[in-house]
């Protein structure tokens, strides 16, 4: 009992002093698990339904490398120059038609839907959800608003939508992600891909779940409004999930019948970033 506790305190510790807090990829993947049933495509849908450990793990990853020495790589990864990147390296290695079998290139196009639900809950969590939040409760400051935001609403979903019972095994398909940083100029050795990766799938897998009971009612307290509507208010979780599954759904109809692929880009600045493809 001591040893567990000893090892709790530890993570939880950990968690409080990890740039992983400033993520929230508790309500990242609730956001793409919900995009997933928001699907029109059939078929895309039970691509990432038979691929759940890779989507989620793709979901968390474009965080994992701000746990690495450099934060531009985590910044990096968050964008089109990281998402082209990689949809090339895919396709290279992958024809269209394998994207729906069973095996590597499957699991592996999953992940990448991950990483760009990622961003596109960003984006409209961002700019909706976090400056109301900003105006109700933190002066107008978007900042404060997006430290709360991102750090305490995954207490509060991990015991409000039950997300404390959601796990899944880690998938990081180290060299494949390894050669899509290559493909963009940048060499990044693949122990610190997997390391980093590893280190924020235990921060949200473990930590945010041990840390919920003590946090809870502290993170109810300070911004109630945002509380009682991060699911269900414009960029919360619902509204950020129903952008997610309308870009999945866009982007694969993009990517089946085009002569060319399909291309990502971002305009704008935080936090009014407009993000997608064309």
């Amino acid at each position: 009992m001591i040893r567990r506790t000893l090892v709790s305190t530890f993570l939880f510790g950990t968690f409080l002093s990890s740039q992983s807090f400033a993520s929230g990829n508790t309500l990242h993947v609730f956001m793409s698990d919900t995009a997933v049933d928001l699907l029109k495509s059939e078929d895309l849908r039970k691509l990432l339904l038979s691929e759940r450990d890779a989507y989620r793990s793709g979901t968390l990853f474009p965080d994992a490398l701000y746990q690495s020495s450099q934060h531009s790589r985590g910044e990096f990864t968050h964008w089109q120059g990281f998402h082209n990147s990689y949809l090339s390296h895919i396709l290279a290695k992958c024809s269209k038609g394998s994207l729906t079998q069973s095996g590597d290139c499957r699991k592996l196009f999953a992940h990448f839907m991950g990483t760009v639900s990622h961003t596109i809950g960003d984006v409209n969590f961002d700019r909706y959800f976090v400056t109301e939040v900003a105006k109700r409760h933190f002066r107008g400051s978007n900042g404060k608003a997006q430290t709360y935001t991102d750090f305490k609403l995954e207490f509060l979903a991990t015991w409000d939508w039950g997300r404390g019972a959601v796990f899944w095994a880690n998938f990081v398909p180290t060299n494949e992600l390894a050669a899509a940083y290559r493909k963009a100029g940048i060499a990044i050795p693949p122990e610190e891909i997997n390391g980093s990766a590893f280190k924020l799938y235990l921060l949200i897998a473990v930590a945010v779940k041990l840390g919920s009971p003590v946090m809870y009612f502290v993170a109810k307290r300070e911004a109630p409004w945002a509380a009682e509507n991060y699911y269900s208010a414009r960029g919360g979780v619902r509204d950020s999930a129903e952008k997610i599954a309308q870009v999945w759904d866009n982007f694969w109809v993009a990517l089946h019948s085009g002569v060319t692929t399909p291309r990502f880009y971002r305009k704008g600045g935080w936090p009014n970033f407009e993000y997608g493809f064309r």
